[in-house]
């Protein structure tokens, strides 16, 4: 079975061993699987994470990675012969 990992940075490949009918817990839940991602991909997945976080300690506080309205009409007053 293919799913996508909680993070998005990869899929995770597993192997149902059992289906339980009542909720038991996240132990339960656990041993109900075999997990068959390989080591490969699980280092990838690794790596975009360490590139994410790192990419959002550069950003400014309240800083959406885009201008907002009101600094985007400022930051076109003061360029006015390219727009």
């Amino acid at each position: 079975l293919e799913i996508p990992a909680h993070d998005r940075t990869h899929h995770r490949q597993i192997e149902v061993a059992r289906l339980d009918a009542m909720r038991g817990g996240a132990p339960v839940a656990r041993s109900a699987y075999f997990e068959r991602t390989s080591e490969r991909v699980l280092a990838e997945a690794a790596q975009r994470r360490e590139q994410a976080q790192a990419e959002r300690q550069c950003r400014h506080d309240n800083d959406q990675g885009r201008m907002t309205k009101k600094l985007l009409r400022a930051w076109q007053k003061s360029q006015p012969d390219q727009f």
